[in-house]
């Protein structure tokens, strides 16, 4: 097997090349298996992703709910309050009149009695 220098150097190239060949093979089943973790690991993320986008819409849902209940309650308790205050701006009313109603009898009871003792001290 007396090869011409041609012929060696052909097969030294060719071998040097399936090297590279194995090797750049190599490379890319390495690679390929990256991939596929990476794949994986952003699979795991979009379904983690994706119940937090869940738990966040739901907890927006109840932040609304809590939200418009304390709304309505706030305003219930502001309506029961506005209500209580016409009660007691009307009992407050009553309580002037009737007030002034015992002012004026007593102012007349104190003329009725300045006149009795003016009639008492003349006779």
């Amino acid at each position: 097997a007396n090869h011409s220098p041609l012929v060696r150097q052909l097969r030294t190239e060719l071998d040097e090349m399936k090297a590279m060949n194995d090797a750049l093979r190599l490379e890319i089943r390495r690679r390929n298996a990256e991939n596929e973790k990476s794949d994986a690991t952003t699979l795991a993320l979009g379904k983690e992703v994706s119940k937090l986008e869940e738990a966040l819409v739901d907890q927006q849902a109840l932040n609304r709910q809590a939200r418009q209940q304390f709304e309505g309650e706030a305003a219930d308790a502001f309506t029961e309050r506005e209500a209580r205050e016409r009660v007691i701006k009307k009992e407050l009313e009553a309580t002037k009149v009737s007030l002034e109603g015992i002012k004026a009898d007593y102012r007349r009871e104190c003329q009725i009695g300045d006149i009795v003792a003016a009639r008492h001290n003349s006779s």
